[in-house]
């Protein structure tokens, strides 16, 4: 124990000791630490401060690795790494489709089983059309509102889930000079398939002009938009099951809404033919032609830009 009277030699470097404290044995075997006029004056407090300072890098203040967007490298390519961006912008957009949805089956509940209904009877889709003049424009908002988001995000997480994103954002930026985020893909996505969808809508209306079909047309039309209405609703649990699930989860509902998907497009084409055939005798030329160029041509497409 170290008295506090201790007095210090006049050139040393050590403070006067304030109080009583104790320092361990090996301080005074080890001369590194201690004075050699007075051995016995050092405290815990410049024991510790010692010791790191020869044992220990000076810290150094450094800006935190997590407070902007790391890169990864992919082809030898520095390319931003997706995990490291916010997705919060999912959660909004996702609470926003299912406050559409529930306004959209609160207040036209009536006109949603209709349309449902639509899809497997025919008296529905006659009352829908007024018997083939025209179609129902109020089954294009739960379309626009809930079956495109879906199909916008099902699309986003497939690529995602792929490690397609870098490559996308990159082909953006080379190709149209667009530096897209993870939301302005999705939004990129989502306009996408609208357009799809509704220029789709209009070269069936062009065809049906062509043939002098409008009745035909109508149907047609309606029945695709009975079958979108229905699609929309389905989609809805599993792609957000897919999107905060983790892994081999979230793989499982992204194919399941992919089945899904599937099942009901298959669907849909056989009964809008059913549809069809069951009010009209028309040419299976014309039956075959539409079939290719609307149908199963885009599916091809879509399939080879895939496989590329």
């Amino acid at each position: 124990m170290i008295n506090t009277d201790t007095v210090l030699h006049s050139d040393s470097v050590f403070a006067q000791v304030k109080d009583t404290v104790f320092v361990p044995q090996y301080v005074f075997r080890n001369p590194k630490y201690v004075n050699s006029d007075t051995a016995d004056n050092i405290t815990c407090k410049e024991y510790i401060a010692t010791f790191l300072k020869d044992s220990v890098a000076e810290p150094k203040e450094r800006q935190s690795m997590f407070t902007q967007r790391t890169y990864t490298v992919h082809n030898i390519v520095m390319q931003e790494n997706p995990l490291s961006v916010n997705n919060d912008w999912m959660f909004v957009i996702i609470l926003a489709v299912l406050i559409s949805t529930s306004f959209i089956i609160r207040f036209a509940y009536n006109h949603i089983i209709t349309f449902v209904s639509g899809c497997f009877s025919h008296t529905s889709v006659n009352v829908l059309t007024k018997d083939g003049e025209t179609t129902n424009p109020l089954s294009l908002l739960p379309i626009c509102l809930t079956l495109l988001p879906m199909i916008a995000f099902l699309l986003y997480m497939l690529i995602d889930n792929y490690g397609l994103q870098p490559l996308v954002l990159q082909y953006a930026s080379k190709t149209f000079n667009l530096q897209l985020n993870p939301l302005m893909l999705w939004f990129a996505l989502y306009l996408s398939v609208t357009v799809v969808y509704f220029v789709r809508i209009f070269l069936i209306k062009i065809i049906s002009w062509i043939f002098q079909a409008k009745k035909i047309s109508n149907y047609y039309v309606q029945t695709n938009l009975n079958f979108g209405v229905l699609s929309g609703f389905v989609l809805v649990l599993p792609v957000l099951f897919s999107i905060y699930a983790d892994g081999n989860t979230a793989q499982g509902f992204l194919f399941l809404s992919l089945l899904l998907i599937g099942i009901l497009y298959v669907m849909q084409l056989f009964r809008c033919f059913y549809v069809i055939i069951s009010k009209y005798k028309f040419s299976q030329l014309y039956l075959f032609f539409y079939l290719c160029t609307l149908e199963l041509l885009p599916i091809i497409i879509v399939g080879k830009i895939l496989l590329k």
